[in-house]
């Protein structure tokens, strides 16, 4: 007891610096977050950019007691419950696998529409569906995150597979050879009733799946994207950088562009979560423009306008729409 009492005020201190560093709260504290100069992991490139072209991201730290303290605090800093990513009572992992698949696939998207944008042919070297999510009363074994390269020994083609699924008869077993942690996995789905809140009652194996396209194309544009990369909001982005890359045009008129949105195959751009904190971020990282989906227009708009940005506010709905705004630029 006599030695406790000589260090009670050490004591104190690692048990405080244990809680700052191991308690752990179910929040997530979002602030301003950063840009990534897309033509810095852009490979090969043909052509290069006098200005830069920028993802935006939000920061998201678990919450502890230091960034509950800095949300509570700081106007910028938003908590939130840390269920807010997730669907349903789905675990982080499985959250994360999901975010990873919506990743690739605003790649693949924007790698098709950079490349037909401009007037270069695209070679599919290879295709696998991304299993997205899956409802619940789904009969399969099947997880969140995995690829499927055949189904009933045929190799996977969605625009085969779907009709194949709605035609199929409910109870009907489908088998899947699929990618799973880097192997080979067996996997089965049967058709049957879902019911979810979040759809209409209908016939299926109750799965999101997203093609996902591997390419090899000339002039052959490799994109270096780090693991813990997530989501699909860095589509319009990386369709722009690498239509850039590819044509003398410098689309950039040595500016630094930042912006965010979804990217169909089709062009279109969708609307993404978190529009304050990138706009945070662009700023802070002394960007001229931001690009920004039409449903997150408004929003981007109060933001700019409450903080008086001067930075210039474009909104588009396709990715022809961002090429036409950003090619009446002038540095």
């Amino acid at each position: 007891m006599k030695k406790i009492k000589n260090n009670l005020d050490t004591i104190i201190y690692i048990i405080v610096i244990l809680l700052i560093l191991f308690l752990r709260f179910p929040y997530l504290v979002y602030e301003p977050g950063g840009t990534i100069n897309v033509n810095d992991r852009f490979v090969s490139v043909p052509y290069e950019s006098k200005g830069t072209i920028n993802q935006t991201y939000v920061s998201v730290q678990r919450g502890n007691l230091v960034s509950m303290f800095l949300g509570w605090l700081l106007p910028d800093y938003d908590i939130v419950p840390d269920d807010e990513n997730k669907i349903d009572d789905e675990t982080q992992e499985e959250a994360n696998k999901r975010d990873r698949i919506a990743y690739e696939y605003a790649l693949s998207s924007a790698t098709a529409v950079a490349y037909e944008s401009a007037g270069l042919e695209t070679n599919v070297t290879d295709s696998y569906g991304g299993i997205y999510y899956i409802f619940d009363g789904a009969k399969t074994d099947l997880k969140i995150g995995d690829k499927i390269v055949k189904y009933n020994n045929k190799k996977f083609n969605y625009e085969e597979f779907f009709p194949f699924v709605k035609e199929a008869k409910k109870g009907t077993r489908i088998e899947f050879e699929v990618i799973r942690n880097k192997k080979k996995k067996n996997c089965y789905a049967i058709i049957s009733t879902i019911k979810d809140e979040l759809i209409e009652e209908y016939d299926g194996i109750g799965v999101i799946i997203y093609t996902i396209n591997e390419y090899k194309n000339e002039p052959n544009i490799e994109f270096e994207s780090r693991a813990n990369e997530m989501g699909s909001s860095g589509g319009l982005m990386l369709a722009l950088g690498m239509y850039n890359a590819l044509t003398e045009d410098d689309i950039t008129h040595g500016l630094n562009i930042a912006g965010t949105g979804t990217i169909e195959i089709d062009g279109k751009v969708g609307e993404i979560g978190g529009v304050k904190y990138k706009i945070l971020g662009a700023v802070r990282n002394k960007c001229d423009v931001f690009l920004v989906p039409e449903k997150n227009y408004d929003e981007a708009k109060e933001v700019i306008k409450d903080r008086n940005f001067k930075i210039k506010l474009i909104k588009v709905t396709t990715f022809d729409e961002a090429l036409e705004e950003l090619n009446k630029l002038s540095a």
